[in-house]
């Protein structure tokens, strides 16, 4: 693991939601980090104190293997992530695996979490490109909401950069294909708004997607946004742009900003804007210049980082022209870019 974890990471391991391979790692570096163990030590104690751990002890609805879901069979259970549960599933009808999503109980009973859920599932359904997460179905199954989408054999980024950073070669391809996404996402008017390493999915073949639209806002739609003008932050501390900090309007160019401050990790190992909570990392990200990475790349990132929206890439495609750029005058990617 290079660096601490996030206090995602620090929240799954405490609930014992780590996949076996990140929980693994997240292990060995705990054995190594004082701190890091103090605090693991301090947030579970406060928590058992508090009672929470034992709110969270019964499982939420779990589906058993060869259990129906609609039309589709339980495999087994992919994962679990803040906003549902994810298992692998078959459906017969076409011969192929799925990925069936589901909202825990608990959240189900959230009027915010379950509008939240329902609107992933629209703005995932309004969109189609090879970089972006395919939406099949979405259903109700003994009153539990699942949606549908393809599965995916791989790691997201978040778990591959606890092993240390990205080649630069693989830097860039990875940019140019996220910002072919994100173009494809804001020509139909979707902003993601919560784009980090644990939102971007590293297919086996090389091949990444973008996941959860659940905090998207859809630019052409007002109906949602009570779901994001209840004056609360939403997003991810030390990705999120000044301007969505601030809770004030935001469009793609705070996914340019986010899209930056993934890049910027996977080339350095480190989040740009660093802090022992969240209030710190926003903190910084309102007051702070990250490190300059080296090159043309860390220039282009550096750009992405601007706080104000102006000085940016304008839009997602300008920064997949750029990227494109860097990587036509360097060793071939075998990239081509796509029409969005």
């Amino acid at each position: 693991m290079s660096g601490c974890p996030s206090e995602e990471t620090i929240l799954a391991f405490v609930e014992d939601r780590l996949p076996s391979e990140q929980r693994s790692l997240a292990e060995a570096h705990l054995s190594r980090c004082e701190a890091c163990g103090s605090l693991i030590a301090a947030v579970a104690a406060t928590w058992h104190a508090e009672g929470r751990l034992a709110e969270a002890a019964p499982p939420p609805r779990a589906f058993a293997p060869g259990e129906q879901v609609g039309p589709y069979v339980i495999v087994e259970h992919g994962g679990s992530g803040a906003m549902g549960d994810v298992y692998r599933a078959r459906d017969h009808r076409l011969g192929r695996d799925v990925a069936v999503k589901v909202l825990p109980a608990r959240f189900a009973r959230d009027a915010e979490r379950l509008a939240r859920f329902r609107q992933e599932a629209r703005a995932a359904g309004a969109l189609s490109h090879p970089h972006l997460l395919t939406l099949f179905d979405v259903g109700t199954h003994e009153d539990v909401p699942y949606l549908v989408t393809e599965w995916l054999e791989g790691a997201t980024l978040r778990t591959r950069l606890m092993r240390g950073p990205l080649p630069r070669e693989q830097v860039l391809r990875l940019g140019i294909q996220l910002s072919q996404g994100l173009a494809a996402a804001h020509a139909r008017g979707v902003i993601h708004r919560d784009l980090k390493p644990a939102n971007i999915f590293l297919c086996a073949n090389g091949s990444a997607r973008i996941l959860d639209f659940g905090l998207a806002r859809l630019t052409e739609r007002t109906e949602d946004a009570a779901l994001t003008q209840s004056g609360a932050v939403v997003g991810t501390a030390g990705y999120m742009a000044p301007e969505q900090i601030r809770g004030q309007g935001v469009d793609a160019r705070a996914d340019v900003f986010s899209l930056g401050a993934v890049l910027h990790e996977a080339v350095s190992g480190h989040a740009p804007f660093g802090g022992d909570s969240p209030v710190e990392r926003m903190s910084a990200a309102l007051r702070d210049e990250p490190p300059v990475l080296p090159g043309e790349l860390g220039a282009v990132i550096a750009r992405c980082l601007a706080k104000a929206p102006g000085d940016r890439f304008q839009s997602a495609q300008d920064l997949a022209f750029a990227l494109e750029s860097i990587a036509a005058r360097g060793a071939p990617l075998a990239v081509r870019r796509r029409p969005v």
